[in-house]
């Protein structure tokens, strides 16, 4: 895993192809490249037997960058690639109309959470100590009218402690835009965002 995170050109090099080509065959580019991942990051690829109802979902959507003189058209595969007791990670493989492929990287902060007490139920602060990027994002959904990925990732299976992140698409690539954070174990679902960049400056 660690070799295809610190090589993600050479991922990008070996599977770039244009867009025009084949619904099916780029649907096979982008799960080729999800597995080159590696077995520790996109299990369910690399089982003998893929798993029913974990096929690759496809969307189709125009943008216009600021460098460019007209909309491209985008091509973005959601590829299943690890499944959990709670739950799913999902990779994304991003096609455009120049034949640029490649795989979708997330920024995400890096964070220390302290608690008063001696429990995990109440939270004293969450602190962003720095950002790093993730191949996989958990229970995720692309909305194809605000060009957003968002995630819902369960710290544990009752679901009132998590993470929550929206990444917009702009000029090429997906920008994380927020962040919440609910790391209290109360049985309630109390998020506070850490990261947004959607606030008045």
């Amino acid at each position: 895993m660690l070799k295809a995170l610190l090589n993600p050109a050479i991922v990008l090099l070996a599977f770039t192809g244009p867009v025009s080509a084949g619904a099916d065959i780029k649907e096979q580019q982008a799960n080729q490249m999800a597995k080159a991942l590696g077995k520790e990051a996109c299990p369910l690829l690399h089982q003998k037997q893929r798993s029913k109802g974990f096929d690759a979902e496809q969307f189709t959507f125009t943008h216009r960058s600021k460098l460019d003189d007209a909309d491209r058209t985008y091509i973005l595969f959601r590829v299943p690639c690890w499944l959990a007791a709670y739950n799913q990670g999902d990779a994304y493989v991003l096609f455009d109309s120049y034949g640029e492929v490649k795989i979708v990287p997330f920024a995400v902060p890096s964070y220390e959470v302290t608690y008063t007490g001696d429990g995990y139920e109440k939270v004293a602060s969450i602190n962003v100590t720095g950002y790093r990027s993730k191949w996989s994002i958990v229970f995720s959904n692309f909305d194809t009218s605000t060009l957003e990925i968002s995630e819902f990732n369960k710290s544990r299976g009752l679901g009132d402690a998590f993470t929550t992140g929206v990444w917009r698409f702009e000029n090429g690539d997906f920008v994380l835009k927020t962040y919440s954070v609910d790391g209290s174990y109360d049985g309630q679902a109390e998020a506070k965002t850490i990261v947004n960049f959607e606030a008045p400056q």
